[in-house]
């Protein structure tokens, strides 16, 4: 499936059930993760919906229990 055809699709509200983004272009790397949340949370529901981790700086542990805790 191509970058565009991903992101039209999400602009439907159409999702797969997984996402796996890589590849050299950050760029389009960064704008399929904002489409996904552009167009998957709604702005109100982000900041209890919502953790983005970089796995440089935090522990794989800590990912899991807050995956693991249900929101309020």
């Amino acid at each position: 499936m191509s970058y565009i055809t991903i992101i039209e699709e999400m602009k439907k509200k159409k999702f797969a059930p997984v996402y796996y983004f890589h590849g050299s272009e950050t760029y389009m790397v960064e704008a399929l993760k904002q489409a996904l949340i552009t167009n998957g949370i709604e702005q109100d529901e982000r900041e209890t919906n919502l953790s983005i981790y970089d796995l440089e700086e935090t522990a794989i542990q800590e990912i899991i229990s807050d995956a693991e805790t249900f929101p309020f």
